[in-house]
């Protein structure tokens, strides 16, 4: 099956200016709450979410008003390199991207949202990413997690959009040129 034809994947992350998605222990608490609403609605028009292990816990230990599980419309998929690991509710487990996208395939999915680092970084090194959302806020912080985690590939952009919001949130919508990774 050739992937990268038969599904658009777009990546969404909210982050501080200097690009932050989380501080090291996984909390987001410096971002607005309403880059979950904007994250929502593109999971929704997606149709599909790939998350992380890692950011699946965090979201469920962090925040009591988000959570996953309310995306009851949308197909839900977490990446997970554990064999073992298990999840109650409608949740796909997957254990690389390729087998992400092949179980949303076998759905009919035909878009996908994805967001994490390390699931930010697969997709992006496998060539896989069509578009990548982010909402930058007005805010830096001295350590955290960034878009990517740190590996080693080049990905050229091309910018699409710049919106600003009125509560100093500028969003940025770019297409993924060169698919060919590293």
């Amino acid at each position: 099956m050739d992937l990268k034809n038969n599904m658009e994947i777009s990546l969404f992350m909210a982050m501080s200016a200097n690009g932050m998605v989380a501080r090291e222990n996984g909390e987001e608490d410096f971002l607005s709450d309403a880059n979950w609403e904007l994250y929502c609605g593109l999971a929704r028009k997606a149709g599909a979410i790939i998350i992380g292990r890692k950011t699946y816990e965090d979201v469920k230990k962090y925040y009591n008003e988000y959570s996953f599980d309310d995306l009851t419309d949308v197909k839900k998929v977490i990446l997970t390199r554990d064999k073992n690991f298990k999840i109650k509710g409608d949740y796909i487990i997957a254990h690389s991207p390729e087998d992400a996208l092949d179980k949303l395939s076998a759905l009919g999915v035909r878009e996908s949202l994805v967001s994490g680092a390390t699931v930010n970084t697969a997709f992006a090194k496998e060539g896989l990413l069509c578009n990548i959302v982010l909402a930058i806020e007005p805010v830096a912080i001295g350590k955290g997690i960034s878009v990517f985690s740190k590996e080693e590939f080049d990905l050229d952009l091309s910018l699409e959009s710049v919106k600003q919001e009125k509560d100093g949130r500028v969003i940025l919508k770019y297409n993924a040129i060169n698919k060919l990774m590293i």
